[in-house]
């Protein structure tokens, strides 16, 4: 790893300052760009019923993205820590819509009630039922193996290629 001097880690990122109010366009200059970064990123705001963990890793990351200007990284890394704010909201929102429990659906169908405070708890749960058995589900018709619709040759047995009414053209040799 290369180390930076002072000076270096403050030069901004050339590819950086390409990103203009009117999108893609000529080299910006580092100041007018860190305004319209900051000016952009203080029209973002958040509905009062978010829950606080998701308030603060928003705005974590608002308060990062600014750096990419001196770092063109620092633009990706956000983007895909977004993606983790988002998840986060989610599960927020799950507890918040189930209030406090967590319904799974036993081997016999039945739904069973779990008391949950957390995320982690929803979590813990669904890996202690992940290596349970589930219901069997009925098997899947199986498909002809003739090229012809009407066929219905399964590839079984003589009595049931007799009541099929094959092609006379099928490839099977199947005829009536």
């Amino acid at each position: 790893m290369e180390f930076k001097s002072w000076d270096q880690l403050r030069e901004p990122d050339q590819r950086a300052l390409h990103f203009t109010p009117w999108g893609l366009g000529p080299q910006m200059r580092p100041e007018d760009n860190a305004d319209y970064v900051q000016k952009v990123l203080a029209t973002f705001a958040l509905a009062p019923q978010v829950a606080e963990g998701t308030l603060r890793s928003f705005d974590r990351l608002r308060g990062i993205l600014p750096y990419g200007i001196t770092n063109y990284e620092i633009f990706t890394a956000v983007a895909d820590l977004a993606l983790l704010t988002i998840e986060q909201a989610l599960r927020d929102r799950f507890l918040e819509h189930h209030q406090g429990t967590a319904v799974f659906v036993d081997p016999a169908g039945a739904d069973r009630a779990f008391p949950v405070s957390s995320y982690d708890d929803v979590y813990r749960l669904a890996q202690k039922r992940r290596g349970r058995r589930t219901p069997r589900r009925s098997p899947q018709p199986r498909r002809s193996t003739c090229r012809f619709p009407r066929c219905g040759n399964y590839g079984s047995q003589a009595a049931q290629r007799a009541s099929t009414g094959c092609s006379p053209r099928c490839a099977d040799g199947l005829a009536n």
